[in-house]
């Protein structure tokens, strides 16, 4: 079998000529198996070009397990069955949701030879992701987060395994709490939204009413589905599944199960779809059945041979050589692929050392001075990150414009911002206070100057006089520019232990008041970091990020002053 057929061929050279016709892309999205662009069809439509890059660790992991980067990059059976399941769950997901839920409008298939991968083009979805909790005191009784877990994951992980979509069950979130972002929700309110869109189906009853609606836009994965979050995913699931399809499980499909599942449902879906929707299913199913076989035979060393030919690093008559020779194959690539690593590292190296070079070192000590000495400066640092942050919110359709205006006024006016480089100035002056105990004291108790009574005493109290001489300077300063009066952080500086806590718990009170939506926004966005930090299983618009966020409840609600 010859990856590089003349399809693809032909794929390159329209690829070719469109990309001299087009301006330089601009990026608007990144997932673990593709970046997503923002391109035009034919007819000057806005679209997601979804080109199949992936990143670093998702390449190393399908590089151990499976011989090459990720399948859709190089593999033009992959992408072809790529293309034939969107094409037949755009009918099935219409069938299983009505118009609650849909996948986007694909556009087409190519070879990208820019970035030598391939990608599909299409419908560029005017919504956002699941918002995020955020200040406004009463939440909405509708949860998008719950409608969507309860009443679009859940039964879609349902229906896929009913039909056969073995693989595709990953990407709707069983065991997977990343599989939420690959989910928006469609408001046709917002402007530029689908009501606008000339190619407005007939039958789009949830558009022409205004309705929201999730749209199931990323069905491709980025590595095999083997980490799942709950390990009686992986080992009552996802391994069992894999055994069926003798291979580590991706996508795969089993097409037997899904001409079943058709037939069984045949007079239901005509009558919900449509005699011609039903012919393209079979169409479909007959690619997907011929092009996956064909994928999922390459065998390991052939996958390689594949990725490196699509790469430009050997020719087709190389590839056709060493494709009945794979120990002439691995004795070339492993010495290959290990200085290409070196020359990698070596390149990393001398690019810090170059940085090293030209990095100039009195600007940060500035900063770090004037961040130690100079209230002012750590106010003006404080709004900027806060700012940053409501900017980033609005940017993911979180906020609308009228809590932005508000969270921006209320920035200017209230010091509650402030709080942040409080806390960090607290956290920073415990290494001045240890080395002024340990390498102060000895001497000074040496010399004379002070008994051991006053070497106890400071050894026990010197963080705590130093966060209360602080925090007491900032009750004045606040009193003094008439600001709010951080009460609480004063109180809690001169405990010991929890001290350090201060400003947090401060942030925390003032969260539950009548004026506190920027300290909320402080601690909604604080809360939901923490989930976007963790590694594998966090990111933005995961479950996890949503859950982290969610714990600002906990505290706005559950542990509120009554609100006067």
């Amino acid at each position: 079998m010859s990856e590089l057929t003349a399809a693809r061929l032909a794929a390159v050279t329209s690829g070719a000529a469109r990309e001299a016709a087009e301006p330089a892309l601009e990026k608007v999205g990144r997932g673990r198996s593709a970046e997503v662009y923002l391109g035009h069809d034919a007819g000057g439509r806005p679209i997601a070009r979804k080109i199949f890059t992936g990143d670093l660790a998702s390449t190393v992991v399908l590089y151990l397990l499976t011989g090459a980067p990720n399948p859709y990059t190089w593999c033009e059976p992959a992408i072809r069955s790529a293309w034939a399941r969107r094409r037949i769950l755009g009918h099935l997901v219409g069938y299983w949701f009505g118009d609650k839920v849909r996948l986007p409008r694909a556009d087409s298939w190519c070879w990208n030879p820019e970035h030598r991968a391939y990608e599909i083009g299409a419908e560029l979805i005017d919504g956002c992701h699941v918002p995020l909790r955020g200040p406004e005191e009463i939440h909405a009784a509708a949860d998008p987060v719950r409608d969507l877990v309860d009443e679009v994951m859940k039964p879609l992980q349902r229906h896929l395994d009913e039909s056969g979509f073995d693989g595709l069950v990953w990407q709707a979130g069983r065991g997977n709490p990343v599989a939420s972002s690959n989910f928006m929700l469609e408001d046709p309110m917002m402007e530029n939204s689908m009501l606008e869109d000339p190619m407005l189906e007939d039958g789009d009853s949830a558009a022409q009413n205004g309705q929201r609606r999730w749209v199931w836009i990323d069905l491709e994965s980025g590595v095999p589905a083997l980490f799942a979050l709950n390990p009686l995913a992986t080992a009552g699931f996802y391994l069992p599944k894999s055994l069926r399809h003798r291979g580590w499980l991706f996508d795969d499909v089993d097409v037997p199960k899904l001409r079943r599942y058709v037939d069984e449902h045949r007079a239901d879906l005509e009558s919900a779809i449509g005699a011609s929707a039903l012919a393209e299913i079979s169409v479909e199913t007959d690619d997907l059945e011929r092009h996956q076989r064909q994928w999922k035979s390459i065998p390991r060393y052939r996958r390689s041979i594949g990725y490196e030919l699509s790469q430009g690093r050997i020719d087709q008559a190389q590839a056709e050589h060493y494709r009945e020779r794979p120990f002439a194959w691995y004795a070339l690539t492993l010495p290959a692929g290990a200085l290409r690593a070196t020359r990698k590292l070596a390149r990393k190296a001398w690019h810090g050392l170059a940085w090293l070079a030209r990095f100039e070192v009195l600007p940060p000590v500035r900063a770090v001075w004037s961040f130690g000495t100079s209230q002012r400066y750590r106010a003006r640092l404080a709004r900027r990150l806060v700012a940053a942050r409501i900017q980033a919110w609005a940017d993911r359709r979180f906020l609308d414009r009228d809590m932005v205006e508000r969270l921006h006024s209320q920035l200017r006016h209230d010091d509650v911002s402030s709080y942040v480089t409080d806390f960090g100035v607290h956290l920073a002056m415990k290494p001045f206070i240890k080395a002024l105990q340990w390498f102060a004291l000895p001497p000074m108790l040496a010399l004379g100057w002070i008994d051991m009574a006053a070497v106890g005493f400071i050894l026990i109290a010197g963080g705590l006089i130093g966060r209360v001489a602080y925090t007491a300077g900032r009750f004045a300063q606040a009193v003094v520019q008439r600001q709010r009066r951080p009460w609480m952080a004063l109180g809690i500086s001169c405990l010991p232990v929890v001290g350090n806590a201060a400003y947090p718990a401060e942030l925390v009170y003032d969260s539950t008041g009548r004026s506190g939506e920027v300290a909320r926004f402080i601690l909604y966005d604080s809360m939901a970091q923490v989930g976007r930090s963790l590694p594998i299983w966090g990111g933005a618009d995961s479950l996890t990020e949503h859950w982290f966020n969610r714990l600002g409840d906990v505290v706005v609600h559950l542990l509120a002053k009554p609100i006067r």
